[in-house]
Protein backbone atom coordinates (compact mmCIF):
# COMPACT_ATOMS: atom_id res chain seq x y z
CA UNK A 1 0.00 0.00 0.00
CA UNK A 2 0.96 3.80 -0.10
CA UNK A 3 0.67 4.23 3.87
CA UNK A 4 -1.79 7.04 3.23
CA UNK A 5 -4.07 7.48 6.31
CA UNK A 6 -7.51 8.88 5.22
CA UNK A 7 -9.36 10.80 7.93
CA UNK A 8 -13.09 12.02 8.22
CA UNK A 9 -14.02 15.05 10.45
CA UNK A 10 -17.13 14.96 12.66
CA UNK A 11 -16.83 17.88 15.07
CA UNK A 12 -20.88 18.33 16.09
CA UNK A 13 -20.62 18.97 19.66
CA UNK A 14 -24.66 18.73 20.28
CA UNK A 15 -25.13 15.32 19.11
CA UNK A 16 -27.91 13.09 20.42
CA UNK A 17 -28.78 9.79 20.47
CA UNK A 18 -31.25 9.87 17.60
CA UNK A 19 -28.13 11.58 15.58
CA UNK A 20 -26.06 8.32 15.25
CA UNK A 21 -28.41 6.97 13.13
CA UNK A 22 -27.61 9.69 10.10
CA UNK A 23 -27.33 7.45 7.07
CA UNK A 24 -24.72 9.34 5.23
CA UNK A 25 -22.46 9.71 8.19
CA UNK A 26 -22.80 6.24 8.81
CA UNK A 27 -22.17 5.60 4.84
CA UNK A 28 -19.10 6.97 4.54
CA UNK A 29 -17.84 5.24 7.37
CA UNK A 30 -18.61 2.18 6.11
CA UNK A 31 -16.88 3.06 2.90
CA UNK A 32 -13.77 4.40 5.16
CA UNK A 33 -14.00 1.07 7.45
CA UNK A 34 -13.41 -1.08 4.46
CA UNK A 35 -10.49 0.66 2.77
CA UNK A 36 -7.61 -1.99 2.82
CA UNK A 37 -5.03 -0.01 3.68
CA UNK A 38 -3.83 1.87 6.51
CA UNK A 39 -6.30 2.14 9.57
CA UNK A 40 -8.58 5.88 8.61
CA UNK A 41 -8.57 8.19 11.41
CA UNK A 42 -11.64 10.33 12.79
CA UNK A 43 -11.37 13.68 14.04
CA UNK A 44 -14.16 13.70 16.28
CA UNK A 45 -15.77 15.86 19.63
CA UNK A 46 -18.30 14.21 20.79
CA UNK A 47 -18.00 11.33 23.58
CA UNK A 48 -21.21 10.21 22.33
CA UNK A 49 -20.19 9.55 18.74
CA UNK A 50 -16.69 8.28 19.74
CA UNK A 51 -18.20 5.66 21.70
CA UNK A 52 -20.88 4.64 19.31
CA UNK A 53 -17.75 4.76 16.47
CA UNK A 54 -15.46 2.43 18.66
CA UNK A 55 -18.07 -0.13 19.12
CA UNK A 56 -19.08 -0.33 15.27
CA UNK A 57 -15.51 0.56 13.91
CA UNK A 58 -12.48 -1.23 15.91
CA UNK A 59 -10.37 -0.41 13.22
CA UNK A 60 -10.67 3.39 13.26
CA UNK A 61 -7.92 5.38 15.30
CA UNK A 62 -9.37 8.60 16.74
CA UNK A 63 -8.21 12.57 17.35
CA UNK A 64 -9.65 14.79 19.86
CA UNK A 65 -10.74 17.53 17.69
CA UNK A 66 -9.66 21.20 18.49
CA UNK A 67 -13.12 22.02 18.63
CA UNK A 68 -13.36 21.82 22.25
CA UNK A 69 -11.32 24.57 22.59
CA UNK A 70 -8.68 23.04 25.48
CA UNK A 71 -7.05 26.55 26.37
CA UNK A 72 -6.21 25.12 29.90
CA UNK A 73 -3.19 23.08 29.82
CA UNK A 74 -4.04 20.66 32.42
CA UNK A 75 -7.19 19.99 30.59
CA UNK A 76 -5.57 19.28 27.13
CA UNK A 77 -2.96 17.39 29.45
CA UNK A 78 -5.67 14.91 30.33
CA UNK A 79 -6.71 14.80 26.82
CA UNK A 80 -3.80 13.75 26.17
CA UNK A 81 -3.90 10.97 28.68
CA UNK A 82 -7.05 9.08 27.16
CA UNK A 83 -6.59 6.22 25.70
CA UNK A 84 -9.39 6.26 23.50
CA UNK A 85 -7.59 8.62 21.20
CA UNK A 86 -4.06 8.67 19.65
CA UNK A 87 -3.83 12.03 18.65
CA UNK A 88 -5.10 15.39 20.12
CA UNK A 89 -5.47 18.53 18.48
CA UNK A 90 -4.97 21.35 21.31
CA UNK A 91 -6.50 25.13 20.72
CA UNK A 92 -4.27 26.95 19.10
CA UNK A 93 -3.59 29.50 21.42
CA UNK A 94 -1.70 26.77 23.38
CA UNK A 95 1.03 26.00 20.50
CA UNK A 96 3.60 28.72 21.96
CA UNK A 97 3.46 27.56 25.73
CA UNK A 98 6.39 25.82 24.79
CA UNK A 99 7.87 25.61 28.81
CA UNK A 100 4.48 23.57 29.18
CA UNK A 101 4.61 21.51 26.38
CA UNK A 102 8.28 21.11 26.88
CA UNK A 103 7.27 19.20 30.08
CA UNK A 104 5.20 16.82 28.71
CA UNK A 105 6.57 12.92 28.04
CA UNK A 106 7.67 11.25 25.23
CA UNK A 107 4.20 9.54 25.06
CA UNK A 108 2.15 12.62 25.29
CA UNK A 109 4.14 14.69 22.70
CA UNK A 110 3.87 11.99 20.49
CA UNK A 111 0.32 12.34 20.54
CA UNK A 112 0.46 16.35 19.79
CA UNK A 113 -1.22 17.93 16.47
CA UNK A 114 -0.93 21.61 16.45
CA UNK A 115 -3.33 23.62 13.89
CA UNK A 116 -1.24 26.12 12.08
CA UNK A 117 -3.65 27.46 9.58
CA UNK A 118 -6.52 28.41 12.03
CA UNK A 119 -8.59 31.38 10.86
CA UNK A 120 -9.61 32.91 14.26
CA UNK A 121 -7.53 35.57 15.70
CA UNK A 122 -5.56 35.20 19.05
CA UNK A 123 -8.12 36.95 21.28
CA UNK A 124 -11.05 35.44 20.05
CA UNK A 125 -13.44 34.60 23.08
CA UNK A 126 -16.51 32.97 21.30
CA UNK A 127 -14.68 30.27 19.43
CA UNK A 128 -17.00 27.97 21.76
CA UNK A 129 -19.88 29.43 20.55
CA UNK A 130 -18.92 29.71 17.19
CA UNK A 131 -18.27 26.34 17.03
CA UNK A 132 -21.76 25.40 18.77
CA UNK A 133 -23.50 27.58 16.73
CA UNK A 134 -22.09 25.82 13.53
CA UNK A 135 -23.25 22.40 15.28
CA UNK A 136 -26.83 23.76 15.76
CA UNK A 137 -27.12 24.62 11.90
CA UNK A 138 -25.68 21.56 11.01
CA UNK A 139 -28.53 19.70 13.31
CA UNK A 140 -30.95 21.81 11.05
CA UNK A 141 -31.99 23.84 14.31
CA UNK A 142 -32.99 27.25 12.95
CA UNK A 143 -30.75 29.94 14.58
CA UNK A 144 -29.15 33.16 13.80
CA UNK A 145 -25.69 32.94 12.61
CA UNK A 146 -23.20 33.54 15.29
CA UNK A 147 -22.18 37.34 15.82
CA UNK A 148 -18.78 38.43 16.93
CA UNK A 149 -19.76 42.18 16.97
CA UNK A 150 -16.45 44.66 17.24
CA UNK A 151 -14.14 41.77 16.96
CA UNK A 152 -15.44 40.40 13.86
CA UNK A 153 -14.72 43.66 12.15
CA UNK A 154 -11.53 44.31 13.05
CA UNK A 155 -10.37 40.53 12.83
CA UNK A 156 -12.48 38.76 10.01
CA UNK A 157 -13.78 35.68 11.38
CA UNK A 158 -13.38 33.08 8.45
CA UNK A 159 -15.26 30.19 9.76
CA UNK A 160 -19.01 30.00 8.39
CA UNK A 161 -21.51 27.20 8.20
CA UNK A 162 -20.22 26.35 4.75
CA UNK A 163 -16.95 26.18 5.89
CA UNK A 164 -17.70 23.08 8.61
CA UNK A 165 -20.24 21.14 6.74
CA UNK A 166 -19.32 18.28 4.38
CA UNK A 167 -18.61 19.27 0.83
CA UNK A 168 -16.44 16.27 -0.85
CA UNK A 169 -13.33 16.59 -2.35
CA UNK A 170 -14.60 19.17 -4.50
CA UNK A 171 -16.12 21.85 -1.74
CA UNK A 172 -15.19 24.46 -0.24
CA UNK A 173 -12.75 22.62 2.01
CA UNK A 174 -11.10 20.78 -0.44
CA UNK A 175 -7.65 22.06 -0.05
CA UNK A 176 -7.29 21.01 3.60
CA UNK A 177 -9.28 17.30 2.70
CA UNK A 178 -7.01 16.77 0.25
CA UNK A 179 -3.80 16.54 2.01
CA UNK A 180 -5.24 13.24 3.59
CA UNK A 181 -5.40 11.34 0.02
CA UNK A 182 -2.07 12.76 -1.28
CA UNK A 183 -0.36 9.53 -3.09
CA UNK A 184 -3.66 7.96 -4.11
CA UNK A 185 -3.85 8.02 -8.12
CA UNK A 186 -7.00 9.85 -9.47
CA UNK A 187 -8.40 6.16 -10.81
CA UNK A 188 -7.94 4.42 -7.34
CA UNK A 189 -11.52 2.76 -6.93
CA UNK A 190 -11.38 3.78 -2.87
CA UNK A 191 -11.32 7.83 -4.19
CA UNK A 192 -13.62 7.64 -6.74
CA UNK A 193 -16.51 6.25 -4.20
CA UNK A 194 -15.73 8.93 -1.79
CA UNK A 195 -15.78 11.16 -4.77
CA UNK A 196 -19.68 9.40 -5.77
CA UNK A 197 -20.89 9.72 -2.07
CA UNK A 198 -19.72 13.46 -2.00
CA UNK A 199 -21.01 14.62 -5.44
CA UNK A 200 -24.67 13.05 -3.62
CA UNK A 201 -24.57 14.90 -0.94
CA UNK A 202 -22.95 18.13 -1.79
CA UNK A 203 -26.36 19.49 -0.70
CA UNK A 204 -27.22 18.25 2.14
CA UNK A 205 -25.21 18.98 5.44
CA UNK A 206 -24.31 14.98 7.38
CA UNK A 207 -25.12 15.36 11.00
CA UNK A 208 -21.82 14.88 12.50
Amino acid sequence: GNGISPRLTFSNSLLREEHLADKKCNTICDLFHSYKGVSSGIVIHSDLLLKYLRERYPNFYFISSTTKVLTDFSLFEAELNRDEFDFVVPDFRLNNQLEKLSSLTEEQRAKVEFLINECCYFGCQDRRICYENVSRKTLGQDCPDHSQGTAARRFPCGRTYRRLRWEGLHGHRSRVRFRYFQGLERGDDFLRQIESIARSQLQCARRW
